[in-house]
């Protein structure tokens, strides 16, 4: 099916860490290991979810209608409301993520990647919720993003701009370096 390689595709392209491109493949693979998949795949007996505990720790659950994930979603400075998005399945999500302008899908992928991260943490290592903190550990990944994607560009600029460059073909190239002052 072309739609879902284009899918794929997308997720590649994103600039991001492999990590949340990972994520995003697991996810839309559904071989994410959340508590519903496992009880499903292995059968472990508690499918709830480590966040909130009030419902069965599916993808969708997880990380768009969980009380927990969707207070994480709505404290980031792009205020997400999950709870107007239609998402019932690991397909709407990428259908989501994936759609959107290059900054809106580095902020959602960035969030989901901080929500998986926070599940991880309460699941293994007994930590507490702490939404707070995860706003703002989430805020300030997408910002140290930014800030790498805008030296990659300035890099690239500095390189075009720094280089000498042979004229084309049948050109003559005269290059000069001028300075003025107020004298």
């Amino acid at each position: 099916d072309l739609s879902s390689t284009v899918q794929w595709q997308k997720i590649w392209k994103i600039k991001a860490h492999d990590r949340i491109k990972m994520l995003l493949w697991r996810i839309g693979s559904n071989v994410l290991p959340t508590k519903n998949n496992l009880a499903l795949r292995i059968g472990t007996s508690d499918p709830n979810c480590v966040l909130c505990g009030s419902e069965h720790e599916t993808t969708t659950h997880l990380f768009f209608h969980c009380q927990v994930a969707r207070a994480i979603w709505f404290g980031c400075s792009w205020g997400t409301r999950t709870d107007k998005m239609s998402i019932a399945s690991n397909k709407d999500i990428l259908k989501i993520v994936l759609n959107l302008d290059e900054l809106s899908t580095l902020q959602m992928a960035v969030t989901m990647e901080a929500i998986w991260h926070l599940r991880n943490q309460v699941r293994h290592n007994g930590s507490e919720v702490n939404i707070i903190s995860t706003i703002c550990n989430t805020e300030n990944r997408v910002k140290e993003y930014l800030m790498a994607l805008d030296h990659e560009h300035d890099k690239d600029r500095s390189e075009e701009l720094t280089s000498w460059m042979p004229p084309l073909r049948n050109y003559i190239k005269l290059n000069v370096d001028a300075a003025i002052s107020q004298a």
